[in-house]
């Protein structure tokens, strides 16, 4: 497995508590919406806090290499 689904699966299903987590995630009534909001987006903001972010350089020269390829 690889470092970053490691991560993200500590941070959900293999989390210390998830029982306190599911019980949450049930009685909200809406569990499918819980564990969307409540458990994998926050999940995945911390992974993506993690990355390196990319410069205003390496944007304007990938859309500039998208509008040639596309031209």
């Amino acid at each position: 497995m690889d470092y970053k689904r490691d991560e993200v699966l500590n941070d959900t299903i293999a989390h210390p508590e998830l029982e306190q987590i599911l019980q949450n995630m049930f009685r909200s009534g809406e569990p499918r919406r819980y564990a969307r909001v409540a458990i994998m987006d926050e999940a995945i903001v911390i992974v993506m806090r993690k990355r390196r972010r990319i410069t205003m350089q390496e944007y304007k020269t990938a859309i500039e290499r998208y509008l040639a390829k596309i031209a």
